[in-house]
């Protein structure tokens, strides 16, 4: 009789009974949004607060704030299958705003002034609707850009009644298949380019202006929408990309809840004839599918139903770029898993080129953020203008793609129940107050530099997209140019310093020439910055190589391995044999690091072959995967001839230690 009850339970528990007061949904039901916020139990010493909810949004996935105080909402109303089931488009673009006003504040106000209302929004305009599964939005000019498979488009409200009216596709060719596998997440670059996730299902994608394709399987992607530009980047990220304050990129899939990009795919594609270490690396100490600590009942799983605890959804990975929540959330990561209800986050540090992460000590066993509610299913998180960590609560029951939900449990389930609900919350520590959300699209030229210094990564990603886009501003204000200039070696927080010298590198070749040399000569005290010019000094064509060498040869020396690896990606744009000596001196260096080497042979080319072979000749023991990889390149390069004096130039002297010539026929850097 006990066997018997046992195994009618675990069926009850893998089958639950279906009655039609359930309505095909599983039980728990979902709340109201004032009930479900009571179930939410973020980390002692933080609140949470709720921003927006049905009827104002449905289905949230994504967001985005404007520099005119809008906050752009992505809903995904067509999820899993079309509005009917059977594909038919139900997405929306909206826009939210805040009307009602504080007593205290009825008072006329200036156009630019802050958003300063503590409140949650309460007007919401359709920009759009009826899109195919939409995924991101990101304010661009005067509209917007949005990620919608097989399209990257441009939006824009021209005649002011807040509905597009423009529309004008850039990019095509995104695979459309799976809604959790596409296009998405732009994002604002230091670079002055915007990137994109590309959602695990890839593409060959076209530019329509300039009719370029570019083939992205296995990759991300990055943009210049006005110039109609589009090249693959180092990733692959199912939902969301991100960035830290110093230019390093990350990413995430299901099961693996943050990946750093460590090499750079355009620097790799130079020297197609090697092979290099995979660039995707896992940033945890507890990599994968790793244990998670949700606070709701565990239901029963349509697949894997050992997976149950463990990261299986992992998305929306960010790190905090703020002071908010206080130092000791510098460089923190933060992703969501909504299968699990919950937010994760983790201490990150550096660990050579890349780094590393663990939990926070009193996180061992639990989570940031968890709720209660089965239906909580957080799909982006964003760290927003106000300094908060902002989350978009999806809000359905079902949240597992039907592509892996047997035929069976599908029938018994309705797969769009919470189709007409959704959330968003914002999270903070209750002994501080966000920051107002700031007005930047009123501003002059000067103004928007000086709010370049903020301690808001987002406000000053904002402020460089807008000055890069417009790029007469600054020409025809000489006073903001000088606050720039000034900027870019006097203000005391070096992400501002760095921002300042990438709109500086955004106005011409001639000017971050001349930036880098002054900054070198200066000796900006922060690596993340120092780091970054080979980068800048990378990108120019000018044939000023002496200044080039100096630059490099200094920065090559570095002790920090970042800025090494800079220098070395730099030195394969160098016409000189002293490039090549300084790739050899960094092989010789770093040579066990594989990542390390992998920047420095994707730099070796026909012309700084000899000369770099030279240098690691000297060496007494020449590392032999370093031998080993020159000599590869030589016959790729059908250089017989180095092939050849390499080989002769290597013998053993009475000590049984190697001896090295010269390549004949080369010169031979001072």
């Amino acid at each position: 009789m006990q066997t018997i009850r046992i195994l009618a339970a675990a069926v009850l528990f893998l089958f639950p009974l279906w009655t039609p007061a359930q309505q095909k949904v599983m039980e728990p039901g979902p709340k109201s949004p004032a009930e479900a916020l009571k179930t939410m139990k973020p980390r002692p010493g933080f609140k949470i607060e709720l921003m927006a909810s049905e009827p104002l949004v449905k289905s949230p996935i994504a967001f985005a704030w404007g520099p005119d105080g809008k906050f752009w909402v992505v809903e995904m109303g067509d999820y899993p299958l079309g509005v009917d089931g059977k594909g038919k488009p139900g997405g929306r673009i909206k826009f939210l705003e805040k009307t009602k006003k504080k007593a205290s504040r009825e008072r006329k106000r200036p156009e630019n002034a802050p958003d300063d209302d503590d409140g949650p929004y309460d007007k919401a305009t359709v920009f759009m609707d009826n899109l195919p599964f939409p995924t991101g939005v990101l304010p661009w000019g005067k509209g917007v850009l949005v990620t919608c498979a097989p399209d990257i488009f441009y939006a824009e409200d021209t005649d002011g009644d807040g509905k597009a009216d423009k529309k004008v596709v850039l990019y095509t060719g995104f695979v459309e298949g799976n809604q959790q596998h596409r296009v998405n997440g732009l994002v604002w670059g230091l670079d002055n380019w915007i990137y994109g996730a590309n959602g695990d299902s890839g593409g060959i994608i076209k530019s329509l202006k300039t009719g370029k394709k570019v083939n992205i399987s296995g990759r991300d992607f990055k943009i210049k929408p006005d110039e109609g530009l589009i090249d693959a980047v180092t990733g692959q990220s199912q939902f969301g990309r991100c960035r830290d304050d110093w230019g390093n990129w990350f990413g995430c899939n299901n099961s693996n809840p943050l990946y750093h990009y460590v090499l750079e795919d355009h620097y790799l594609r130079r020297n197609p004839f090697l092979t290099f270490p995979n660039p995707k690396v896992n940033v945890s100490v507890t990599p994968g599918a790793s244990r998670v600590y949700p606070i709701s009942k565990t239901l029963p799983r349509f697949n894997d139903p050992a997976a149950a605890n463990h990261f299986t959804s992992a998305c929306s990975a960010i790190v905090y770029r703020d002071d908010l929540f206080g130092p000791e959330f510098a460089n923190n990561t933060f992703v969501s898993e909504p299968v699990h209800n919950l937010i994760h986050r983790e201490i990150m540090t550096s660990k050579g080129v890349t780094f590393t992460s663990k939990r926070a000590a009193d996180e061992q066993q639990s989570e940031f953020l968890a709720s209660t509610d089965n239906w909580f299913r957080p799909t982006m998180i964003q760290t927003g203008p106000d300094g908060a960590l902002w989350v978009a609560d999806m809000y359905r029951y079902v949240i597992e793609h039907p592509q892996w939900i047997p035929l069976e449990w599908q029938k018994k389930l309705d797969l769009r129940a919470g189709h007409d609900k959704g959330r968003i919350y914002r999270i903070y520590p209750d002994n501080q107050k966000p920051r107002p959300i700031p007005r930047l699209d009123k501003l002059s030229t000067k103004e928007l530099v000086t709010a370049l210094d903020s301690p808001s990564g987002w406000q000053r990603d904002m402020v460089q997209m807008m000055v890069v886009k417009d790029k007469e501003r600054l020409l025809k204000d000489v006073p903001a140019s000088r606050l720039l200039l000034s900027t870019t070696f006097k203000n005391k927080r070096p992400q501002t310093r760095l921002h300042a010298i990438c709109i500086v590198d955004s106005q011409g070749e001639y000017l971050t020439l001349l930036l880098n040399l002054a900054l070198l000569k200066s000796r900006d005290p922060h690596p993340g910055i120092r780091g970054y010019l080979p980068r800048l000094l990378g990108n120019t064509t000018l044939p000023f190589l002496e200044e080039k060498k100096e630059t490099l040869s200094i920065l090559a020396k570095e002790t920090d391995p970042r800025i090494r690896i800079e220098a070395a990606y730099a030195l394969g744009g160098v016409d000189d044999p002293e490039a090549g000596k300084l790739l050899g001196t960094l092989a010789l260096k770093d040579h066990a690091d594989p990542y390390l080497l992998a920047a420095i042979m994707s730099s070796v080319n026909r012309k700084n072959l000899a000369p770099m072979m030279n240098e690691v000749l000297k060496s007494k023991r020449p590392p032999a995967d370093v031998l080993g990889k020159l000599l590869l390149l030589a016959n790729a390069f059908k250089d017989q001839k180095t092939i050849v004096s390499v080989l002769a130039a290597i013998g053993k002297s009475d000590d049984g230690q190697i001896q090295a010539k010269p390549i004949p026929g080369t010169r031979q850097p001072a």
